[in-house]
């Protein structure tokens, strides 16, 4: 868990990110990546029944929150500075009626294709057009529980609200786009 600690606190300080204005969701997205590019790194030092069932939300959020205790000794800075954008974020929400608000209006309507858990929680969409979109599930969200839970089905009419992130692709040895 230190060592993940450790290289999620240098990966996210690469980012050279003013931690002393609220962070936005695509940091705390590229946090999640961080810590789980590390994880992905280091899985050999876990052993097989410690090892992170992605489909699990409840076992991603308590190895963030375990892994965000030991970077409280490592960057707290980091860690302050979420703790500030959580609560910015929370009286935003609550000054707002609960209505939602993105910063893009990047969103996608079609039928769920199918759902994967292979690495990531995956969501593959299809516009009425024919149009196939791949969504990673990075970050937990209000309705995350209709993917994790198994409610939604192939065929499901959905609507899917997201934003695009620069996630490091191993094999290609590059970064690429990942909605």
């Amino acid at each position: 868990m230190e060592i993940i600690a450790k290289e999620t606190c240098d990966c996210i300080s690469k980012k050279k990110e003013d931690l002393n204005k609220p962070l936005d969701d695509k940091l705390t997205a590229e946090l999640g990546v961080c810590m789980l590019s590390s994880y992905q790194k280091n899985i050999d030092m876990f052993k097989e029944g410690e090892r992170l069932d992605f489909s699990n939300s409840a076992e991603m959020r308590a190895f963030g929150e375990k892994i965000a205790l030991q970077m409280v000794n490592i960057c707290p800075d980091v860690i302050l500075a979420l703790g500030r954008s959580k609560i910015a974020k929370d009286e935003k929400a609550n000054e707002s009626n609960d209505e939602e608000s993105f910063e893009e209006d990047l969103v996608v309507e079609g039928k769920v294709k199918s759902i994967s858990t292979v690495n990531y929680l995956t969501l593959k969409v299809t516009e009425t057009n024919g149009k196939n979109h791949d969504f990673i599930v990075l970050t937990n969200f209000d309705n995350a529980y209709l993917l994790t839970d198994k409610v939604l089905k192939p065929n499901s009419e959905v609507e899917v609200y997201y934003y695009e992130l620069d996630i490091y692709d191993i094999k290609l040895n590059k970064f690429i786009s990942q909605k």
